[in-house]
Parts: C-alpha cells; structure tokens; sequence
C-alpha cells in the first residue's frame, strides 16, 4: 500500500493513510521525471508544428504544455512540501513521551488554544508543537536547589575585569 492523500476531512484537516510516514523521495522524483518527459514530448510537437508552419498546433502545444507542466511541477513540489512537513509534526502520545505531560492535558490545551492538527496520518493526528502554550511543554530538568551553587571565594582582590581572579572550579 502506498502512500495516499485522502483530501481534506470534516476539521479541514488533510488525511493521508498507507505505510509511509511520509511520501517518499523517489515517488515524488518518479512523478516529476513523467512530468517532464510528457513535457518534453508536448514541446517537441509544437517545434515540429512550427517548422511545418502549422501554427495552430503550436499555440496547442503551448497551451497544453503549460497548464499540465503547472499541474505536475505544482503537485510534485507540493508532495515535497508535505513530506518535509511530516517530519517536524508529532503526534500527541510522542509529545507526550518526550515532555512528560498526559495526553489527556495536551488535548485539553489544545481545545482551549485552538490548536489543530496539521495532517492526519492513519487516523493519527500530527500537531506542530510550535503552536502548543511553551510553558506547558517546557519543565525544569532538576529541581532548583540543584541548579543553584555559591559563588567561589576568592582570596586576593582582582581589578583586571577580564582575568579570573580565582579558580572557577575549585
């Protein structure tokens, strides 16, 4: 099963569903070589055109060329555009995971922050963590006391500001 866009679901959310995490790199290269190429193939028509002074089929071959170049080059670069995306959006269970906050918090934020999820992905949703409350994800990693340590004592004055006037490690 490959890797599919199911348009955009009832939250407006893009749904995608397969085995990929994301779309791969050589599906998205596959479907701008064929672009390319029914380009490639459309153009030399329209040079043959003109050289045989049918300028009917030239401004045909120009026509064609450019809307499905658009079509394909627009769709293969938005593919790339989705699957770099992918890789920065987590789902809720890895945020939770990584930040130590319940699930069942991180929904509630989201609720009262209006987050939505990005893309849906086997009916997971994938969040940009940038749009979460920075204070609910972000804790102290050790308590306070921890952190905090006396300055060292030195034994001779110093006026030289930019010389240690004690050993910092001691």
């Amino acid at each position: 099963m490959s890797f599919e866009l199911h348009g955009r679901d009832e939250d407006g959310v893009f749904a995608f569903s397969g085995l990929d995490p994301a779309p791969s790199l050589a599906g998205w290269l596959a479907v701008l070589a064929v672009a390319l190429c029914f380009l490639a193939a459309v153009l030399i028509g329209g040079v043959e055109a003109a050289i045989h002074g049918r300028t009917g089929l030239v401004a045909a071959s120009l026509v064609v060329s450019g809307l499905t170049g658009r079509m394909f080059v627009g769709g293969a670069v938005w593919w790339l555009r989705v699957r770099r995306r992918l890789a920065g959006l987590s789902s809720l269970a890895d945020l939770s995971s990584r930040t130590g906050v319940t699930e069942d918090d991180l929904v509630r934020a989201a609720k009262e922050s209006s987050v939505m999820p990005i893309y849906r992905v086997n009916r997971i949703d994938l969040y940009d963590t940038a749009q979460f409350n920075a204070s609910l994800l972000v804790r102290p990693s050790e308590p306070a006391q921890a952190l905090l340590r006396p300055a060292p004592v030195c034994s001779q004055p110093n006026n030289n500001l930019l010389t240690p006037s004690c050993d910092r490690d001691a």
